[in-house]
C-alpha cells in the first residue's frame, strides 16, 4: 500500500481523466499515515478533471486510528453524501403569498395573520385572475421591513420589499442553499423555476432539521 500510485505519467489529473463517479475524501487532520494534503492534492486533481468531489477534514487528535473512533462525524458525512437531499426535498410548497399591489397594512396583518417572518410578493395583473402557478416573484417582504416601514412612514409595498431576491432552485443541493442563507445572513429562501414562478420557500428550520438528523 505504501507503493500505490493513482496517478498515470506522474499526473493525479491524468489519473482521474474519464472519471464518472462523484466522490467524497474524508481525512483527519492528525493523520500520518494519510496526510490531509495528500487528500487535497487528490481534491485538485479530481476538480481539474471535471469531476464532482466534496472534502471534508475531520479535527481529530488520534491519528490515522480516528475512524474507528469518530463513527459519529464519518456517518454522517457519509449519509449525507449518499443521501443527497435537494432543496425541492425540504421546502415548504404551500407558501403564503401577497400581491405586489397590496398595501403595507395587508402585508403586515397577513403576516400576523399566518404567524410568518418572510412574505414572497408575487407578479399581479390588474382586473385578472393570476393561476398560482404562473405567479412570478418580484420581491420580499420580512417583519424587519414592516417594523421599519412604520417607524419611518412608508406608504407602499414598493418602498420597503427586497426586489433583488436570494432565491434556490428546486434542484441545487440542500447544502448550497444553507451556505447561500449563511453568507447573506437570511433565514429563508424563496425557491423558484427557470422562469422565475414561485415554486416554494425553505427556511434555516427545515434545512438544520434534515440534515441534522443523522
Amino acid at each position: 500500500m505504501d507503493h500505490f500510485d493513482l496517478s498515470r505519467n506522474a499526473s493525479l489529473i491524468e489519473g482521474f481523466g474519464g472519471v464518472k463517479a462523484a466522490f467524497l475524501v474524508i481525512s483527519v487532520s492528525s493523520d500520518w499515515l494519510y496526510p490531509p494534503y495528500q487528500s487535497k492534492a487528490i481534491v485538485s486533481a479530481l476538480s481539474a478533471a471535471n469531476v464532482e468531489v466534496t472534502y471534508r477534514e475531520i479535527e481529530f487528535h488520534y491519528g490515522h486510528d480516528a475512524f474507528l473512533l469518530e463513527a459519529g462525524q464519518l456517518n454522517y458525512l457519509l449519509h449525507n453524501f449518499l443521501s443527497r437531499l435537494f432543496v425541492s426535498d425540504v421546502m415548504a410548497e404551500d407558501v403564503i403569498t401577497i400581491g405586489e399591489g397590496s398595501s403595507i397594512e395587508d402585508a403586515a396583518c397577513t403576516m400576523f395573520r399566518e404567524g410568518i417572518t418572510h412574505l414572497p410578493v408575487v407578479s399581479e395583473k390588474p382586473g385578472k385572475a393570476v393561476k398560482a402557478d404562473e405567479k412570478k416573484l418580484v420581491g420580499i417582504v420580512t417583519a424587519w421591513d414592516i417594523t421599519r416601514a412604520f417607524a419611518l412612514k412608508c406608504r407602499t409595498l414598493d418602498e420597503i420589499m427586497t426586489k433583488e431576491v436570494i432565491t434556490a432552485n428546486p434542484e441545487e443541493p440542500v447544502e448550497t442553499a444553507a451556505r447561500k442563507m449563511d453568507s447573506h445572513r437570511i433565514s429563508a429562501l424563496p425557491v423558484v423555476d427557470g422562469d422565475g414562478r414561485l415554486l416554494g420557500i425553505v427556511g434555516d428550520e427545515a434545512i438544520n432539521r434534515f440534515i441534522g438528523r443523522f
